[in-house]
């Protein structure tokens, strides 16, 4: 596979465009992507004040990093960028909502970060292949699950739950759903290690991971990770029908069309009792009503919104008419895309939806033209990007690790296109 770097790199070698060792960029890419995953430095941050400054000069530490490898690398970047126009398009829609936003420089400062963290992940795509930047987002969910299972067993009032849901693990997180989203998402990773990397290692990730995912009694973690193993494993079962014989395919197609349709309207109709099953209510814990609040306040501002990151304010404009609706002080809406379109309206929203789609049509393509793990990682983690998303918000950190593997899937899928074919070393199958 060749990717988009002037001369292109033969598969698992990463072009040196510039003087910096490997080793020490590759610790500076493991210790920014740790951080962006929230582990650690959220969670002593909310536990004592005087970690707040720190949070604030380390994130200028690392929007310096990303500022100086960015223009180390700024021609492939510039290429990269076009690749991933439409996740560009939407940062620069965040920077522009300073102009209308009710806070203008909250929405200034946070936009500024949000465009490096894409900046970021272009760069990340366009750095190193696909095996090295699995690798290296190995490494850190290898950090992710170490420094839980520490934080549980030597800091249990940082790791354990100690008020709604006494118990449960959030190891090295400030709450549950978040060290099971980055469960979720290590997971994957760790199924889809490069074949080069031992099979014990893949497994002990997988396992110290899903054990982490259980020990965090999250519900909404272990449906994300069934449905994205559904998703990819329907998808990897039509990609062999449509290989065989039309009098094969069709009537298999057409029987498991009907399967599928039965089974969602028994689903549909069994709402109520599945949810109290796994323990919820049909409120998903008041997020119901939080979210027919926001629609409210959507419709008073729906094309341009409130700004970048300039809504939640702690009881003040229109955040607080929500918490009055609601009774309760949301820190945000619980839902990725009602958090996009209060920050940016229905034209940020209409940019990531339209970016997104093209995104999966052309992670179809590939799945279906390139064997091999590679193709089918970035598109389950398309999937991943908004199944994490439906009941909490990437956009919760203006560094988010889920958006900046995001901008560098798009570019991922971008280097497909060029080549007729890959590398024997990517063609064994692996699938779900």
């Amino acid at each position: 596979m060749k990717f988009l770097n002037p001369p292109p790199a033969p598969l698992g070698e990463a072009p040196a465009d510039h003087k910096m060792p490997k080793a020490i960029e590759k610790f500076f890419n493991v210790s920014i992507l740790f951080y962006m995953t929230g582990a650690l430095v959220t969670n002593f941050v909310a536990a004592t004040r005087h970690w707040a400054p720190m949070e604030e000069i380390l994130q200028v530490a690392i929007f310096t990093t990303v500022a100086c490898l960015v223009t180390l690398r700024w021609r492939s970047i510039l290429r990269g960028a076009l690749n991933a126009k439409w996740i560009v398009a939407l940062a620069l829609v965040a920077v522009t909502s300073s102009a209308w936003s009710q806070y203008p420089l909250v929405t200034l400062k946070t936009s500024l970060f949000f465009v490096a963290a894409t900046l970021y992940g272009v760069y990340f795509g366009t750095r190193y292949t696909l095996p090295d930047q699995m690798r290296l987002i190995g490494w850190t969910c290898t950090l992710v699950v170490i420094s839980s299972f520490l934080v549980v067993l030597f800091l249990p009032k940082y790791g354990l739950d100690h008020r709604g849901f006494f118990g449960a693990w959030q190891g090295a997180f400030l709450q549950k759903n978040v060290l099971a989203r980055a469960m979720v998402l290590s997971v994957l990773v760790f199924h889809y290690l490069p074949l080069a990397v031992p099979k014990w290692i893949r497994w002990l990730g997988m396992g110290g991971s899903l054990c982490l995912l259980a020990l965090s009694r999250s519900v909404s973690g272990p449906l994300v990770l069934v449905a994205i193993i559904v998703v990819v494993f329907l998808n990897q079962l039509l990609n062999k029908l449509l290989r065989l014989r039309f009098t094969f395919s069709i009537p298999i197609l057409t029987v498991g069309s009907i399967v599928s349709a039965g089974t969602a309207l028994v689903l549909a109709a069994k709402t109520p009792d599945i949810l109290r099953l796994l323990g919820r209510d049909s409120t998903l814990t008041g997020r119901t009503y939080l979210w027919e609040a926001i629609l409210r306040s959507i419709a008073k501002r729906p094309w341009l919104g409130y700004g970048f990151d300039a809504f939640w304010t702690n009881l003040r404009g229109e955040s607080l008419a929500v918490s009055a609706q609601v009774g309760w002080v949301p820190l945000h809406a619980h839902d990725f895309f009602l958090d996009l379109t209060l920050y940016l309206g229905l034209i940020g929203l209409a940019v990531f939806v339209c970016g997104y789609i093209l995104l999966c049509r052309r992670a179809l393509q590939i799945t279906r033209r390139f064997p091999g793990p590679e193709p089918v990682w970035l598109f389950a983690y398309l999937i991943l990007m908004v199944a994490c998303n439906f009941d909490e918000s990437s956009l919760q950190m203006p560094f988010y690790i889920f958006w900046v593997l995001y901008a560098a899937t798009a570019v991922n899928l971008a280097a497909y296109f060029p080549t007729r074919h890959l590398s024997s070393a990517m063609a064994p199958n692996y699938e779900f």
